[in-house]
């Protein structure tokens, strides 16, 4: 894979951001909204006990889109006892903060990527799969690796645009 032009030599650890918003897979989905509003990003990453990324919520995954709860079997009809209108899209969100958590909603699994591997890898993924995110892993001595940062597309734009050709 040869690796992109304007970005020769970098290593995903050299553009992922140290510090990410995460939480445990039993995080509720109210805490879920504190944090989208406090950290102002658009995900938190669930990491499980051991460090691991066990799942990531977006706010896509929040977003009610459909006639029923997202993520969810549940449809507005047979929860409200009616479809859904503009005017119950409040209580449909009161009624979900306190039903779930972050393991119930997260999509899972997890694409990660190393944090050793070529920031051109990370741009395919982005490329192919439409990822706004990729965790980033270390996987030194460990079985499975543990999340250490955060390679976003917005961060990678802002690195992008900034960096000196004695950067590269």
């Amino acid at each position: 894979n040869a690796q992109t032009e304007d970005a020769p030599g970098l290593l995903v650890k050299d553009l992922m951001q140290d510090g990410f918003p995460a939480v445990s897979p039993y995080t509720s989905i109210e805490q879920i909204a504190a944090i989208f509003m406090e950290s102002g990003t658009d995900y938190v990453l669930v990491i499980d006990e051991g460090g691991h990324a066990a799942g990531i919520i977006t706010e896509a995954d929040l977003f009610i889109k459909e006639e029923r709860l997202p993520r969810t079997d549940v449809t507005y009809l047979a929860l409200f006892g009616q479809p859904i209108e503009v005017g119950s899209i409040q209580s449909a969100y009161r009624h979900m903060r306190d039903l779930y958590r972050a393991d119930e909603i997260m999509t899972q699994p997890v694409m990660t990527i190393d944090c050793g591997q070529p920031v051109d890898e990370a741009i395919a993924l982005f490329v192919k799969y439409g990822y706004q995110q990729i965790p980033v892993t270390e996987a030194v001595g460990r079985e499975h690796p543990r999340v250490i940062g955060m390679l976003t597309r917005a961060g990678l734009i802002r690195r992008f645009l900034t960096l000196s050709e004695n950067d590269l």
